[in-house]
């Protein structure tokens, strides 16, 4: 029960938190520049791969490694 308290706790300061800054931004930060803005967090996030590289090496230190 006092976990359940918790969590409820924290989402809901997340939630306040996350109204509070959409609202400032709106009020006090001009369309142009707010666009300009998730533009550029849009292009960060959409030129991340998809593919993960692994390097797993032969020897770790002077012990074969069991994977490779």
């Amino acid at each position: 029960m006092a976990l359940a308290k918790i969590v409820l706790s924290t989402v809901g300061s997340i939630v306040v938190t996350t109204m509070l800054v959409c609202s400032i931004i709106h009020d006090y930060i001009p369309l142009e520049l707010h666009e300009y803005l998730f533009f550029g967090l849009k292009n960060m996030f959409t030129k991340l791969s998809n593919q993960l590289t692994m390097v797993i090496a032969e020897f770790d230190g002077l012990i074969n490694n069991e994977i490779y």
